[in-house]
């Protein structure tokens, strides 16, 4: 786990802050392997010719526990599979899918 803290005033706010990181409620799970948005969304057009917004992917990858990026991708491009498998859509068209419950726009290539 690794802990997240922006801290502005004096020492002794610091100190308290520094504190929290033994609550897990207040850390972030390194478990994805520190995925990044980039990472995620370079995979996932190299694998489906989909292009997610970085902020569906952020959204994910702030979820504690949340996936690295090529098993990420991998869901979200069965998720864009079953979207488009009807053959509505077509290169260019933004399309937004479901994963973990959030939201994931982006566009076709």
């Amino acid at each position: 786990m690794r802990c997240i803290l922006h801290v502005k005033g004096n020492a002794l706010g610091a100190l308290f802050a520094s504190s929290l990181c033994v609550l897990p409620a207040a850390c972030v799970s390194s478990s994805g392997g520190d995925s990044t948005a980039q990472q995620v969304i370079a995979t996932t057009e190299k694998l489906c010719a989909f292009v997610p917004t970085v902020t569906s992917i952020l959204a994910i990858l702030s979820v504690p526990g949340a996936p690295a990026a090529d098993k990420l991708a991998q869901v979200i491009c069965a998720e864009v599979e079953k979207q488009t498998s009807a053959g509505f859509t077509a290169p260019g068209q933004t399309i937004k899918v479901v994963v973990d419950g959030k939201p994931v726009t982006g566009t076709l290539k």
